[in-house]
């Protein structure tokens, strides 16, 4: 199979996520590297700047001790278990933080929900359902559940944004409060004040003072 071929058989995200066009040709740089890439970068640098800025005690995913099942009653099953990155336990209140290697957080600042591409907003809509459902995993009577997409990943001419973007609401249910929260992280930093910069924002919105 030639490159354009190849090319063309993939998903729309997936030719936009590696930067190329439909004949296969790399247009720019890609948006957002694989979920292997990101391990070690976007997915790293949660824990070392949530844990310490709010205290508590936090888990993880890749120790297996943020995995919630499903007890299905029936036969028929769908998948069973829910397993976010991180849960961040303080008193009265959860946090549940998963990375999403995906545009979306930068799409959204820059364009009106409305305006984006339907595969995106079904992609994005998706996303926002499982953090949702995280919240449903929390006995906590204040629950916080935030997607983390990268920062600028350094596309041609775009400077690295030196504070996080954040996008937050709330939802009330009864005497139960949840925020729903979308975070950025960047993949490195420019240099120890810039990694400040960062802690400091998040800790601002951890704290629930943004």
């Amino acid at each position: 199979m030639q490159d354009g071929d190849a090319a063309r058989s993939l998903p729309d995200g997936e030719r936009e996520r590696r930067g190329t066009g439909i004949d296969g040709v790399a247009r720019r740089p890609a948006l957002v590297p694989s979920r292997e890439q990101c391990l070690g970068g976007l997915g790293g640098d949660v824990p070392t700047l949530v844990g310490p800025t709010a205290g508590g005690r936090l888990s993880t995913g890749r120790q297996g001790s943020t995995s919630r099942p499903f007890v299905w009653l029936t036969r028929t099953r769908s998948m069973g278990h829910l397993a976010p990155d991180f849960l961040l336990e303080l008193p009265g209140r959860a946090v549940w933080i998963d990375a999403k290697y995906k545009d979306h957080l930068r799409r959204l600042a820059v364009q009106d929900w409305s305006g984006l591409p339907v595969a995106l907003r079904e992609s994005h809509r998706a996303d926002l359902h499982q953090a949702l459902a995280y919240a449903m995993f929390a006995e906590a009577p204040r629950v916080d559940t935030f997607l983390v997409y990268p920062g600028t990943v350094g596309l041609a001419g775009e400077p690295m944004a030196p504070e996080p973007v954040f996008a937050l609401a709330d939802l009330v249910a009864g005497g139960r409060q949840v925020r729903l929260g979308l975070g950025s992280i960047p993949f490195g930093f420019q240099g120890p004040s810039h990694r400040e910069q960062v802690v400091a924002a998040w800790e601002k919105v951890l704290r629930g003072a943004a």
